[in-house]
């Protein structure tokens, strides 16, 4: 499929399970934007429709996500973040969506009409979920990660206060 030209859409997912050692971080500042806190909305909406907990918006898991969303954007193309695994810390199990659209409501419903893409959303082993949504001109760049264990960290550097 040539990624470019299929808009909205999604790629496949990553799971990994292992627990690396990581770095203690803070996240004082990090604040979701509107189009993140509408992408978490639409994730628990379809969890609670599912009769899933919902996922709690982790700020470290949050800025991954959004720096990946950025590389994606500086890239022109879709991709798996190849560094998940050393970005978060404390992990026990990692889920990665990745997609493009006009809106968050667009990429979300590719999302759940795929059946890999959907099994994260709706994954029973995750508790916790970073999101990253960047804007180019009338697309939105969406990456979200998900992640298994209760304190996850990331090795990246955090916004302080």
């Amino acid at each position: 499929m040539n990624i470019k030209r299929a808009v909205p859409t999604a790629i496949l997912c990553v799971l990994a399970t292992a627990i690396p050692a990581g770095a203690e971080t803070e996240s004082n500042c990090w604040r979701a934007t509107k189009a993140e806190r509408r992408m978490t909305r639409s994730i628990n909406d379809s969890r609670g429709e599912s009769n899933r907990r919902p996922l709690r918006l982790d700020p470290e898991l949050s800025h991954v996500a959004r720096v990946h969303a950025a590389a994606m954007v500086n890239k022109g193309e879709i991709f798996h973040n190849d560094k998940l695994e050393t970005r978060v810390t404390r992990w026990k199990i990692l889920g990665e969506n990745v997609g493009r659209g006009k809106t968050t409501s667009s990429v979300h419903r590719s999302f759940m009409a795929s059946q890999t893409h959907r099994s994260n959303i709706l994954g029973g082993r995750f508790f916790n979920v970073g999101v990253g949504v960047k804007s180019e001109g009338d697309t939105m760049w969406v990456a979200i990660v998900f992640e298994g264990k209760r304190n996850p960290g990331t090795t990246l550097d955090m916004p302080r206060c």
